[in-house]
């Protein structure tokens, strides 16, 4: 509220006051005393107030609910708050519709105490609408109240608390913002009389109080965001840049899922988080490495790729794989490094993966070497040596370049007549002979039946 006069018209009303309760002090209020302060005191004030100081009354002074609405604060609810609890607050001032209001101190304090602790003071605010709003911040760990006070002229002080005014009376408005309701808002009334009340219009200072929490977000991998302070009763969400990390070596980081007071497998957005108190949100990741698989032949389990670390593995191949005709690979073990054993000689081996690791599977060529009669299955068979890797019928494997001695043997009724490979005659009586196992090959040994006499006729 704007007041009728300046400073001086609350000087003499108070001075009158003092000045006629001192009479009392004898027993009695005469009636020549007051007019003798009234003549004294009463003519040269209003003359200076009749020749300098008339100022009219400002009846255009919105209301409380005026000024919040004008603010866009039009769902609000009355509260009978008058203490607030612990946290970090932030204050904005929007209005002072007081008769000084570059001498307005606004406070808040311990309940129970008269300590107080300054947010605004003297012309950090303004006359009227405030534009642009003024914010400050502040955080306490005890109950608090709030207190507006008058710095010079006749100091006094007034809180939300009702039972610490002076005549015990309300000087505060609280409202709560449905809209937003972790945000008060706040009309205070001053002093306008000498008796140290006021006019109950709520307008002197209005302000917003808004209870702050924290939300903390922690995750040992990418930049995370989302920290910071937030209003009571709003919504936060956490998130990450990327969900994948990959350090280039065989390892890696996956993100898995938010938890503490977030929840949520997107990476990117978290699940709301709703800011009723001070919290926290984490990243969880796995680490994943790399088993790199290497092998020119067979069927693996498994190839190669990405396995969440302390994974359980068993790593095969399939031996022999076919080649060419009569050609095929025969695996030899394997070669390993990182979590793989160094090496082995068969076709699996079972590891735990722990690090970036390689197994190599190695392999040998075969050649198959079929050996046949001429007639056809003449016994006893002719030998090997080596005797090689049993195959199809009359077929046998050998290491590539393993040379192969073979030796006709004496079949009764038969002579021996030579060996042919893949068709070319090694020489009449050659035997035994020997192949070398480059490709596939055919020896055939082939005999004769010798004449009787009466064939001969």
């Amino acid at each position: 509220m704007y007041g009728p006069l300046m400073d001086n018209s609350e000087t003499f009303n108070c001075l009158n006051k003092h000045n006629i309760i001192a009479e009392r002090g004898n027993g009695e209020l005469r009636k020549s005393s007051l007019m003798k302060h009234l003549g004294i005191v009463m003519l040269p004030v209003f003359s200076l107030f009749l020749l300098y100081h008339v100022i009219p009354v400002n009846a255009s002074d919105p209301s409380l609910t005026e000024i919040l609405n004008n603010l866009g604060f039009t769902n609000l609810a009355q509260t009978s708050i008058e203490t607030f609890p612990p946290g970090a607050y932030n204050v904005t001032i929007y209005a002072e519709f007081a008769q000084y209001p570059n001498e307005n101190e606004l406070s808040h304090y311990k309940i129970n105490t008269s300590s107080f602790t300054v947010i605004f003071s003297g012309p950090e605010g303004g006359s009227g609408y405030i534009f642009p709003p003024i914010t400050k911040t502040f955080t306490v760990n005890y109950q608090f109240g709030l207190s507006l006070s008058r710095t010079f002229s006749y100091p006094y002080r007034y809180y939300t608390e009702s039972s610490r005014n002076p005549d015990g009376a309300q000087y505060a408005k609280v409202y709560k913002n449905l809209d937003i309701p972790g945000i008060f808002l706040i009309g205070f009334d001053e002093r306008t009389y000498c008796d140290e009340t006021g006019d109950k219009d709520y307008n002197d200072m209005v302000f917003s109080l808004q209870l702050q929490h924290y939300l903390s977000v922690i995750s040992p991998y990418d930049t995370p965001s989302g920290e910071g302070w937030y209003y009571n009763g709003t919504k936060a969400f956490t998130s990450l840049a990327n969900d994948i990390i990959d350090y280039g070596n065989g390892t890696r980081a996956i993100f898995t899922h938010w938890s503490g007071d977030a929840s949520g497998t997107n990476y990117s957005k978290s699940e709301p988080i709703y800011m009723d108190q001070n919290k926290t949100a984490i990243a969880n990741w796995k680490t994943q490495h790399y088993p790199t698989v290497i092998s020119p032949y067979g069927l693996l389990t498994p190839t190669s790729g990405w396995f969440d670390a302390e994974t359980s593995i068993t790593a095969s191949v399939t031996s022999p794989w076919p080649g060419l005709v009569g050609t095929r690979y025969a695996c030899t073990g394997w070669t390993g490094t990182g979590s793989v054993p160094a090496s082995g000689t068969s076709t699996s081996v079972s590891f735990t993966i722990t690090q970036p690791s390689s197994i190599t599977w190695n392999w040998k060529t075969q050649h198959l070497l079929a050996v046949v009669t001429d007639p056809a299955g003449l016994s006893p068979q002719p030998t090997r040596n080596p005797t090689g890797e049993a195959g199809p019928a009359n077929g046998w494997w050998y290491d590539n370049t393993t040379d192969v001695t073979l030796t006709a043997q004496t079949v009764t009724g038969y002579t021996f007549s030579h060996w042919d490979v893949d068709g070319a005659s090694k020489g009449s009586g050659v035997n035994p002979i020997t192949v070398g196992m480059n490709v596939f090959h055919t020896a055939t040994a082939t005999t004769h039946q010798p004449l009787l006499h009466s064939q001969c006729l």
